[in-house]
């Protein structure tokens, strides 16, 4: 049976969400070195750590620990809204709410028909 180390879920975690490993030391407050530590399994974090990451990479810690469930398959749609939630948590309310607005636009930008152009 082929188990997976925690950096290595880590790392497929960080593939999937096309996240650098600056990227998650930022978003979860861990320096850039233990990151890089623990992708390499050098070391693993303690349960605080462990959760910060799981948080920063929008997954669960039983994910990254390979623990009751089997590894998400993401694509690259999956991984981008996963990404886009785990950003919004360290985004000011005020941004947020700007970034909801513009996230609408954009939408009803796709859900409107095209209309037809006037010949000349």
């Amino acid at each position: 049976m082929n188990q997976k180390t925690f950096g290595e879920r880590l790392r497929l975690r960080l593939e999937a969400l096309n996240m650098t490993n600056v990227e998650l030391a930022k978003r979860s407050q861990i320096s850039e070195r233990s990151i890089s530590h623990y992708l390499t399994g050098r070391s693993e974090p303690n349960l605080a750590g462990l959760v910060r990451i799981a948080k920063a990479a929008g997954t669960t810690p039983n994910e990254l620990l390979g623990v009751g469930t089997e590894p998400e398959k993401s694509d690259k749609v999956t991984g981008l809204k996963k990404r886009l939630l785990a950003a919004s948590d360290m985004v000011p309310v005020d941004q947020l709410e700007a970034l909801v607005v513009q996230a609408e636009a954009l939408s009803q930008m796709q859900t409107r028909p095209k209309r037809p152009r006037k010949p000349r």
